[in-house]
C-alpha cells in the first residue's frame, strides 16, 4: 500500500470553513492555558520556531495537510495544523480538535496539554484523533520554507512525514 495521500481541492476548501471555527474555538478554549511569562517557550529557535513564536498573541498562522507518508491517513480526511500566537497549537482532523501549550527546543515541537472538544465521534474518526494525540505528544521535528511546513515524528514506532501548506 502507498502510505503518501495527496489531498484535493474539495478536502482544502472545506478547511478553509473549519480554520475559522477552530481559530475561534481554540483561542477561546486554550487562552486560559497561555503562560507568556514563561521565556523558555521561545528561547530556542529554528526558522519554523523562530517565525513562527514570533507570532503575537492575537495572530494565527494555518497550515493545511497535501502528504501523509507512514500513516494511513484517510484520503479526502481534511487535516489541519494551526498555531495561535506564540505558543499554542492545534490539530484537527476528521472530528474533533486537539490543541496545546507549544515550546520549541531548536526545531522540536514540545506540546503540553491536550485540551480536546468533545464530539461524540465514530469509531474511525477517534482513532485519527487520538493518533494526533499521540503525533503532538511525539515531539514532532518542523521545518518551514515560508509556504511549505513540513514535520517528521515517530509515532507508534513508525516513522511519519507530514507536508503542510500554508493557507494563512
Amino acid at each position: 500500500l502507498d502510505n503518501a495521500h495527496h489531498f484535493g481541492q474539495s478536502a482544502l476548501m472545506s478547511r478553509r470553513a473549519r480554520g475559522l471555527s477552530l481559530a475561534v474555538l481554540l483561542g477561546v478554549g486554550l487562552a486560559s492555558c497561555a503562560d507568556s511569562s514563561d521565556p523558555s517557550a521561545t528561547s530556542s529557535s529554528s526558522d519554523a520556531a523562530s517565525a513562527l513564536s514570533g507570532l503575537s498573541p492575537t495572530q494565527h498562522r494555518a497550515f493545511v495537510a497535501t502528504d501523509v507518508i507512514g500513516f494511513g491517513w484517510p484520503d479526502g480526511t481534511p487535516l489541519t495544523l494551526t498555531y495561535f500566537g506564540p505558543d499554542q497549537v492545534a490539530m484537527h482532523g476528521d472530528c474533533n480538535d486537539i490543541g496545546g501549550q507549544l515550546a520549541w527546543d531548536g526545531n522540536t515541537m514540545l506540546v503540553d496539554a491536550f485540551p480536546i472538544t468533545a464530539a461524540g465521534c465514530p469509531a474511525e474518526a477517534q482513532a485519527l484523533d487520538d493518533w494526533l494525540i499521540d503525533l503532538l505528544d511525539s515531539r514532532p521535528m518542523v521545518a518551514w520554507n515560508g509556504a511549505t511546513l513540513s514535520m517528521t515524528a515517530t509515532v507508534r514506532g513508525q516513522n511519519v512525514s507530514l507536508t503542510f501548506d500554508d493557507e494563512s
